[in-house]
């Protein structure tokens, strides 16, 4: 039940032994493999199926995440390959999640909390939608990338706060509550006694919840361990597959 712990932990260890100033390793992080190989999927075309379920649930919104696409400055292409930079595999499923996601709430919701950040592009392409404060929990290294990535971004320091995921539950312990926490792919990788700790210190806490997760990796006992647990607290109101059926993106509804 330890999910992915051993590529998080070989990220750690080797973002502690770079001697490079970490704003020169930010300029290559896409091909920094051993650091940063978990929160993008490389220079590789759009999904064109996620392309599809996105236009066929909100056209007009699926454009305007490409109009946000539009203005984005390229980011960490040093020493690799960047010939779908403007539209990577990875946006295409970002905005497809996202349309699902904010065509499927329909009140405003204030504070969103995102478990796992990547680099920052959730919040990059969402920066238009109304909410007060984005805070993303994640690995400490990976904190610095997004607020360097966001920063580059013009992304108003006001919109966002970043918290360390090694000393999130004092923060937490402050919050009574949040209108939506996002799980995309990150929260069922996590080893189960972390994301037990996350889902009663954060997520318990939250109106929505949106989750996406592999339904077969990192192993099939894990994801449905979790789904149960999940459910004891919330009820499923969309349920979309993707990926060639290998994937669902489920938004969820406190009980």
């Amino acid at each position: 039940m330890n999910g992915y712990k051993h590529v998080f932990d070989k990220s750690i260890q080797k973002y502690s032994e770079i001697t490079k100033d970490p704003y020169t390793l930010f300029e290559s992080f896409r091909s920094e493999k051993d650091i940063y190989g978990f929160i993008d999927n490389g220079d590789a075309p759009p999904d064109r199926e996620a392309d599809s379920i996105a236009k066929n649930t909100n056209s007009r919104l699926y454009e305007s995440y490409r109009a946000v696409l539009s203005t984005r400055i390229k980011l960490g292409y040093a020493n690799s390959s960047s010939a779908y930079s403007e539209y990577t595999n990875l946006d295409s499923r970002h905005i497809m999640m996202s349309v699902l996601l904010f065509s499927n709430i329909q009140e405003p919701v204030s504070s969103i909390v995102e478990i796992g950040g990547g680099f920052g592009n959730w919040l990059t392409l969402n920066r238009t939608q109304s909410f007060k404060k984005w805070t993303i929990i994640d690995l400490p290294h990976l904190c610095l990338l997004q607020n360097w990535f966001l920063e580059k971004q013009s992304i108003p320091k006001t919109m966002y706060e970043t918290i360390s995921a090694f000393n999130y539950t004092e923060w937490s312990s402050e919050q009574s509550s949040f209108d939506l926490v996002i799980g995309s792919h990150s929260v069922s990788e996590l080893s189960f006694d972390i994301f037990y700790q996350y889902f009663m210190n954060v997520i318990s806490k939250s109106k929505y919840f949106f989750y996406c997760y592999h339904n077969t990796r990192p192993t099939p006992e894990l994801i449905q361990t979790k789904l149960q647990i999940i459910q004891t607290k919330f009820k499923s109101i969309l349920n979309v597959v993707s990926e060639q059926g290998n994937v669902t993106n489920s938004l969820y509804v406190r009980l």
